[in-house]
């Protein structure tokens, strides 16, 4: 069903889940109640007026970490961890970075860690946790905004990753 930017759609909270619907909804405006009120949002719009509310529940912490980070990068408040890491720049960023990278990938590699239910597993979500909020640091000290990120993984989205690779090879060429 493809619906006209001048007639949105309504989707209650939690209640999109992506699948065919979520690349119909990247060119239209939809309607969503962000359970306090309803907002006009585009789902994949890089501009922050019209940032992202467009998420399952079970996402909605990465929205509100990315709010935090956002606001911690603009006041920078004492005895913050974020704040010691963004006084370091993108070095110490990127040096947690790349060493969350390096624990996500041992705790992959331990035996039980795609059993559910298993210390394995707890331990490898627990390190793609670490990994993934130090990139959000490093996004909010470069001002960039997750929804920017989703925007970009919503235009690669049907195209093989080889093909993306090589159509930015042939532009650098």
């Amino acid at each position: 069903m493809m619906i006209p930017a001048e007639e949105p759609i309504f989707l209650p909270c939690g209640r999109f889940r992506g699948g065919n619907l979520r690349s119909q909804l990247q060119k239209y405006w939809v309607l969503r109640a962000n359970c306090e009120q309803a907002v006009p949002v585009h789902p994949f719009a890089a501009d922050n007026s019209l940032r992202t509310k467009i998420m399952p529940d079970s996402l909605l912490p990465l929205e509100r970490l990315m709010e935090t980070l956002r606001e911690r990068a603009e006041t920078r408040p004492s005895g913050s961890y974020t704040t010691r890491l963004m006084d370091g720049g993108p070095a110490k960023i990127g040096d947690k970075i790349l060493e969350e990278a390096r624990e996500l990938i041992e705790a992959a590699a331990e035996p039980d860690s795609a059993e559910p239910d298993s210390a394995g597993r707890e331990h490898f979500v627990y390190e793609a946790g670490d990994l993934i909020y130090h990139t959000l640091v490093m996004l909010a000290y470069r001002g960039v905004d997750l929804s920017e990120v989703a925007a970009e993984l919503a235009r690669r989205e049907g195209t093989s990753g080889l093909v993306e690779k090589a159509s930015r090879e042939n532009k650098e060429s």
